[in-house]
């Protein structure tokens, strides 16, 4: 009888655990964001780059490879300008992603990320890539190649693979 009563108690424990005033397991608001070594002010511009791809139901390991790829860019700053009147965090370029985009929505990371979505939306390597839950350096280098598409896409492809490595942090 006692065995049948802790067994039930244990199994109410795992089902109900707030009835039995049992605190949730500790759940990461942003759990790829945390992965990374960064400054405060690039985690927080990692951190509403993940929450918006999260509205858009996109995939941690595209959001991975999305905030890798805004940080070889532009060290994740959304003020960045670059060569080719490339802006924000993405460096989207005014003849590129960034068309039809005032300097402003260029440099607002809601409104690039969105921008970037519609790309990775349309890509059929990029969806796929996340969809299989393939390895973070692939999904990485597909989206340096396909969304980013920088001149030299296989060298910067292993530049943003060998950065994905030094950014992750090793104790988790």
């Amino acid at each position: 009888m006692r065995r049948k009563l802790i067994l039930l108690v244990c199994l109410c424990a795992l089902l109900f655990p707030s009835k039995l005033g049992i605190p949730a397991p500790f759940k990461r608001m942003f759990p790829v964001s945390d992965r990374l070594n960064l400054r405060h002010d690039q985690r927080m511009v990692a951190q509403q780059i993940e929450s918006r791809l999260r509205k858009h139901l996109i995939s941690d390991g595209i959001i991975m490879g999305a905030i890798v790829n805004a940080y070889a860019e532009s060290r994740l700053n959304p003020r960045a300008v670059g060569p080719g009147n490339t802006r924000g965090v993405f460096q989207l370029l005014p003849s590129g992603l960034g068309h039809d985009m005032t300097v402003d929505q260029m440099h607002d990371v809601n409104a690039s990320v969105d921008r970037v979505v519609v790309a990775i939306k349309k890509n059929r390597k990029m969806m796929a890539a996340g969809l299989q839950h393939t390895n973070l350096e692939n999904i990485t280098r597909v989206f340096c190649i396909e969304i980013e598409r920088p001149k030299n896409k296989e060298m910067r492809a292993l530049e943003r693979i060998s950065l994905l490595r030094n950014l992750i942090k090793s104790d988790l």
